[in-house]
Parts: structure tokens; sequence; C-alpha cells
């Protein structure tokens, strides 16, 4: 017969409780099962003459363990076998209670630990054990739980929540997926846009679930922060506090209630990507009563932590904690390294000469690391900028709604003590985005007035690597904007002599529409697969940027040049030029970055002005931390699209003898 995991689990905590308990001086005695009686049976529990005992009561994985009907559980084993002290757990949370029999149960308060890195082979459970013993003698001894961060009590119910809801959410859907019209399509569109038809369907229904749940986590932890905030600092149009997402409300009407404040805090407030699913996915998902109480449940939990003492930067930061790093791929999110987002931010966004704000297009936010970074740099650019002015400047794109809400969420967290009138944050495919028609309204003195052509200064993105084969819903969706590069009526890079062949993948057209959203000497910041150096569909799109724009670097990474590197990818720095002149007369720097380097030090190297004598065709440089061949752009241009990987990879005498007469091309 198989074990559960919950009973290897509970198993396993019983052991090393044990082995700890005998093995170490500690004022514990004994750990136990107690016998079954009417009420039921303790779990695990920790004897004590000299502290007082302690009963953890253990939950399947998809049980949220601060739902009151297991708090309340807990609490009454210890009642009736005299146990000074409760706790809950699954395998990936625990919360220890203190509880004087005064406050009802959601008001308890609690200490917090993860167990999702606790090593199952190290006796200590990587620390676990102790943890809890001393935390029980400490609450024995002073009277009150352990000192323990605000946002580490929050992160802790909220990614104990997801964990337990999603399964539900999963269920619900794989039940609801083919029976019911609107949720089936919303389901099948929601694949096909972000490419996950390779996924199988389990994989596609886990993702999705996954995906609402964290969406409605976030929603409620926001709208409670903000509603906090209601009526001042954050103005309402009504001038009244925002209602409790469930005072005076019964557990089976919760979602109702919570989706009709969600459309309120909009009306009131805004926030609209944030709180808005339109007709998405995600408006459609399937609830049933489990959800309801679980949802209730997060709800009086919340509201009884202290979530106003969470500054702009903290609520930021707990966005990004909430989901563990190893999920954000499994979750569809390009994961792009921060210090590399600043790199290209600080060098993509520049003073501008007239001191207006910067506009920042982001047109693949994926969670937003690079509108945060955006807005980062704008403030440092324009101190006297207000936030809601900052955000202004910043239009963020995606097609998934998810990370989209992730942008939303933290764009406005940058703040949270300003109101956020407006979000410009886009659910809809970029190339459903018209650069020669205003996608912003001008908003005040010096605002931002509207994307048209010509209008933003800056582009920076980690767009996605969608395969041709799966564009969707076509080729032709990514393809038609290249009807607007026209050359005396003829439109050669969609079907004449410099036509970008159909082989592309999504990352070559992300670059190409970009670059109609800039003004003349705009720049472009993009991290693109680095195989567009070497592929033979690599070479009419080498030819469109010796065409339009200023190449100023193509910069690739060794795997020690940052820990969280990126594999196989580049990043492409350039700037839209339209004078064939200037395009000539720029040096471009393939460099190689071989040591670890500061956002800053990668952008001073990559802005350093190169020149190459005239009687060679490239010169060197070569560092401890990077290595660079500088080679002209007219000389790239005249010698013709072909493959230049080499000038990232291969030693300088292999770079010679290529670039040398002895090799001549076979007839």
């Amino acid at each position: 017969m198989s074990i559960s995991p919950e009973a290897r689990f509970h198993s396993k905590l019983y052991d090393k409780l044990d082995d700890y308990i005998h093995a170490n001086p500690t004022p514990f005695d004994s750990v136990r099962i107690e016998e079954q009686n009417e009420a039921g049976r303790a779990d695990v529990v920790v004897r004590s003459h000299l502290t007082g005992s302690l009963v953890i009561e253990v939950k399947r994985d998809d049980k949220y363990p601060l739902e009151k009907q297991f708090v309340k559980q807990a609490r009454d084993y210890a009642d009736d076998i005299g146990a000074e002290f409760f706790a809950t757990c699954t395998s990936n949370d625990f919360f220890l209670f203190d509880y004087n029999g005064e406050l009802a149960l959601t008001d308890v308060e609690f200490y917090y630990l993860d167990l999702r890195e606790a090593d199952p082979h190290d006796p200590t459970f990587g620390g676990v054990i102790p943890k809890i013993l001393q935390a029980v003698q400490y609450l024995s001894e002073k009277g009150v739980l352990p000192n323990q961060r605000e946002r580490d009590r929050i992160t802790g119910l909220l990614r104990s929540f997801h964990t337990a809801i999603w399964p539900t959410y999963y269920a619900l859907a794989e039940a609801t997926y083919e029976k019911n019209a609107a949720f089936t399509n919303n389901f099948d569109e929601w694949v096909a846009e972000n490419d996950y038809t390779g996924l199988s369907l389990d994989e596609q229904l886990e993702l999705a679930a996954k995906q609402h749940a964290y969406l409605l986590t976030n929603k409620i932890l926001f709208y409670e922060v903000v509603r906090e905030k209601t009526p001042e600092p954050i103005g309402t149009q009504s001038g009244f506090k925002l209602d409790s997402l469930h005072e005076g409300v019964t557990v089976e009407s919760i979602d109702t209630h919570v989706r009709r404040q969600f459309g309120r805090i909009v009306e009131e407030i805004d926030y609209e990507p944030i709180f808005n699913d339109g007709s998405s996915l995600f408006a459609s998902f399937p609830e049933n009563k489990r959800t309801q109480h679980a949802v209730n449940d997060l709800l009086q939990s919340i509201e009884a932590q202290a979530v106003t003492d969470l500054d702009e930067d903290l609520l930021g930061e707990l966005y990004e904690e909430l989901i563990p790093e190893d999920e954000r791929k499994a979750l569809g999110q390009f994961y792009t390294p921060p210090k590399i987002a600043e790199a290209i931010v600080q060098w993509a966004i520049t003073p501008q000469s007239d001191g207006s704000i910067p506009q920042v297009l982001d047109p693949a936010s994926g969670s937003g690391t690079f509108s945060v970074e955006a807005y980062k740099r704008i403030a440092e650019l324009c101190p006297a900028a207000g936030h809601q002015e900052i955000v202004d400047h910043i239009l963020a794109v995606d097609v998934n709604k998810f990370p989209l809400h992730l942008t939303a969420l933290n764009l406005a967290s940058r703040n949270i003590t300003e109101r956020t009138d407006r979000l410009h944050a886009r659910n809809d495919s970029f190339f459903d985005i018209d650069p020669n028609s205003r996608t912003l309204s001008t908003y005040g003195n010096g605002g931002f007035d509207g994307a048209v052509t010509g209008r933003y200064d800056a582009a920076v993105a980690n767009p996605p690597y969608i395969r041709q084969e799966n564009l969707y819903p076509n080729k032709e969706h990514f393809r038609h904007h290249l009807k607007n590069y026209r050359v005396n009526d003829a439109t050669p890079y969609y079907d004449g002599k410099k036509k970008l062949s159909k082989k592309s993948d999504a990352y070559i057209y992300f670059v190409t529409y970009a670059l109609q959203f800039l003004r003349e000497g705009g720049r472009l910041g993009f991290i693109i697969p680095a195989k567009w150096l070497d592929v033979q569909y690599g070479e009419p799109f080498q030819q469109f940027l010796f065409d339009n724009t200023k190449i100023h670097a193509v910069v690739d990474f060794s795997a020690r040049a940052f820990e969280d590197a990126l594999v196989n990818t580049a990043l492409l720095l350039v700037e839209k030029c339209s004078d064939e002149r200037e395009r000539n007369a720029n040096v471009t720097d393939f460099i190689r970055v071989r040591e670890a380097m500061s956002p800053t030090d990668l952008v001073d190297t990559v802005e350093f002005q190169r020149t190459v004598p005239d009687d060679r065709s490239l010169e060197f440089e070569k560092r401890e931390g990077y290595s660079i061949v500088s080679v002209d752009q007219s000389d790239l241009n005249e010698q013709g699209p072909r493959k230049l990987g080499y000038y990232l990879y291969a030693p300088r005498p292999i770079i010679d003898l290529l670039e040398s007469d002895l090799f001549v091309p076979l007839a």
C-alpha cells in the first residue's frame, strides 16, 4: 500500500523532532502521537514539564493551514490534552500560534517558518527543528512570539494560501474544460497566445491554475494595502474608505463580493490593469465552496496583519518573493537578471536635451523588471518628477495577463503613499498596437503626449523567444508592420530584395516593430537569442539593422560573468538612425564579458568611444574582465550579412585568420 505524502512528512517530522530532543539538551521531554479520542487525535505532541507542551496539526499540502477550521482543530486538540501551545503545518509551511483564549481565531498572532527548503536528509531538517523548539521556548518564557519581519509573515500566509488553493483550481478547471463554452474558448485562446501549445493538457491546466491563484492572491493583498490608506492619503471619488473584502459577507457570496469590490476600487481610484480581468481566462475561472472558504480565511488573516507597515520597496520585493525563482519559468515568465536589466536601462534611457521626462516603451513586460528599472532611472534623471508623472511615461505591454498584472503591481507599488490614477499596462499583443495613433492620453503640463510614431525615447525588453512555427495567430500578424518600412512605394523588408525571412522567430519582429515607436536617436536595448549572428534567417535581420540603426554594441556573457546570466543570449544595443553617413561613421563593439561587472561598469564600457585604424578592418581590446572586437559599421554593411558570432567567441588568431584574404568562398 502506498504511503501518502502527508503521512510521509508526518513521519519525518515526528522522527526528526524525537531524534533532536534525545540528542540535544532541550527543555522538552518527548514526542508522541496521542491516542484517538472523541475529539480526534493530535498528529504530533511535543511534551515538556518546563515550558509547556506543543500540539502540531499536520495537513495535506492542498490544505490552507490558516483556515479557521484547522486552527480551531489544533486548539481543541491542545485543550483536550492540556497542551499550552499549538501549531498547524503542511510540508511547505509551519504556523505557531500565540493564543490566550480571548481573541477570535482569525486574530491570533503567529510565527511562520518556510519548510520548502528544509533538507529531509539533515537531522535538523535544515535548521527547522531547533527553530520550532526555540520559538516554543521563547513564547513560554517571554509570553510573546519571537520577533519576525512583517513581510516574512505576510509572505508566509500568502504563499501558503497559494500552495493550498491552486490544486483546487486545477481540479475545477479540469472539470470545466470542454463543458463550459466561455471557459473553454478563453482557455484555448490563452494557450495559443502564450505559446503553451507544446505542453500537455495537464501542464496547461496546472499553469493556468497557478497563475489564477497568484493573480487572486496579489490582488487581495494590494486591495488591502490601498484600502488601509483610503480616504487619506489615497483619495477616493466618493471621499469614503474602501469597503472590507469580507466583513458582513457570507462565505457563499465571498467570490461575488470580492469581484464587486475589485470593480469598485477601479471606479473609486483606478488601478484597472491590476483589477480588471476583462474577458480573459482568469475572469471565467470556476469557484466552489472550498475556494470560497479558503479565500474568506485568507481575507481575515490579511486584515489581521499590519499590512500598512509595508512600504513601497518592501511591497515590491514581496511580490517578487511570493513566486519562488525556480517556479517563474514554469509559470511562463522569462526571467531577466535585474543587474542586466539595470545596465540596459541605464544605457537606453538618457537625459533629454530639453530636460523633459524620457518616454519609455516596454513591449514585452513580463513581471515588470524593465518597467521598474525604467521607473528608477527616470526618478534618478528627473528628481522633481512625481510618482504619477513617472508612471505616465512608461508604457508596458504583454499579451499574458498574469505577468502584466505583476508589472502593474510593481509600478503602482513604487510609491504606495501616492494615489496612482493611471497605469499604462496594456494587456494586448504588441503587434496590435498602432504606433501611428495615440495609445495614451495627454496628462497635464509636460505629461505623456501619447504613443505616436517617433515619440518614445527608449525601448527596453526581454521579448519572448517564440519559434516561427508557433507564431499566433499567424506569421502575418507579426510581419504586417514591415510594410511600413517603405522606399519609393516599395516594401523591401516585407516582400522585396531585403525581406526578412519567414523563418524568423518572434524576437526579430519585436525589434523591427519597436523601432517604429522610437524617435530619431531613440535607443533600443533588448535581450535576444544570439543565434541571429550565425543562422541564415539572421542575415536579412543584420541588413535591416545596418539600414536603420547605429549598432552600438552586441554584448555576450560567459557563465561566470553574472551569477544568474542568461544562456545563449546577447544584449542588442542600437540607436534609431535614418542618416546613412551617421550610420557609416559608427563603430560597432562586439563585447564578451568574462567576469562580473556592475551595471555602471558595463554601461561605461559600451559607451566608451572606440575607433578602428584606417589600415585595419577591426580593433581588439582585451582586459581581465572582458574582450572587445570593434568594427566600423560601414565595413559590416559593405561586406554584407554573414556569420558574425566569431567576433564574440573566437580567439584573436582565429578572427585574424577569418578576416584575412587566405579564406575565400567556395564556388
